[in-house]
């Protein structure tokens, strides 16, 4: 497919989510469908691929820019997986980081958004399967680290 709006970096980071999709989530699928949970090292994986750091400043763990069409790009490649429970594990973090990255003290800024954007940890509304301690800003993932889906 013609992009008219590609360069080198944003085909590169589509092929490198399209690689990630194809060997870290396409062959679990169905597993971790029925299982109901996916394992916490994916989110891990995801982290250190970028695929939150959109708008986050890299001492935070984020890239230091934003890019619609890179963040389009892992959206597009990680459907390929065709499993939206994983999709709407991995993606619930998304809701978090933007709000926390702008609007959270810095004390809690330095604590605990950089594991969230390299996805070492959860926020608290990303951690479906368990309740949120709403005492602190952030749920540790559970014991066993896995992440329900479904």
């Amino acid at each position: 497919m013609l992009r008219p709006f590609d360069n080198d970096e944003r085909r590169q980071f589509r092929e490198t989510c399209r690689r990630f999709a194809e060997t870290e989530l396409q062959p679990f699928a169905n597993e971790w469908d029925e299982a109901g949970e996916i394992p916490w090292e994916v989110h891990e994986k995801a982290g250190a691929l970028g695929v939150w750091g959109f708008g986050v400043d890299e001492k935070y763990g984020g890239l230091g820019m934003d890019d619609i069409f890179m963040r389009a790009a892992w959206g597009e490649e990680a459907a390929r997986a065709h499993n939206g429970g994983t999709l709407a594990a991995l993606g619930g973090r998304s809701i978090s980081i933007g709000p926390i990255h702008k609007l959270a003290s810095q004390d809690i800024k330095d604590r605990i958004l950089k594991d969230i954007v390299l996805g070492k940890r959860a926020p608290a509304s990303a951690s479906p399967n368990r309740v949120a301690d709403r005492t602190s800003p952030i749920c540790r993932p559970p014991r066993g680290r896995t992440a329900i889906t479904g």
